[in-house]
């Protein structure tokens, strides 16, 4: 594993940002608008198979008359791309961590809680 100790260069050690990833491969003369599309995908079909759990956990922590607009999850997916830049989802973490390691954590993680 490789920190990346600056958040300007989302591009370099072992976390990128979305953003350092599409700058990078359009530098490099790669799709990534076709890698998105599949890493969306991804998302999508791993979200359906995990729907009914999700839905179970919900309903034995809500009263049965709540109208669903009590809260939010925030779920993590790590995935990562191999060589062709085939998508591959490693884990789905269902208590993402927010501890920031690096200043380039702290930049994504705050975007994040803050678009939320």
């Amino acid at each position: 594993f490789v920190f990346n100790d600056d958040s300007e260069a989302d591009d370099s050690g072992s976390k990128w940002s979305l953003s350092g990833l599409r700058e990078w491969m359009e530098a490099n003369g790669e799709d990534f608008q076709e890698s998105w599309v599949k890493i969306k995908d991804m998302v999508v079909k791993t979200l359906i198979s995990c729907q009914p759990t999700l839905q179970h956990n919900y309903r034995s922590v809500l009263p049965p008359d709540n109208d669903g607009l009590s809260c939010f999850e925030l779920l993590g997916m790590d995935i990562m791309l191999d060589h062709k830049l085939k998508p591959w989802l490693v884990e789905v973490n269902h208590s993402p961590s927010f501890t920031v390691d690096t200043p380039l954590d702290l930049a994504v993680k705050e975007a994040l809680i803050y678009e939320s």
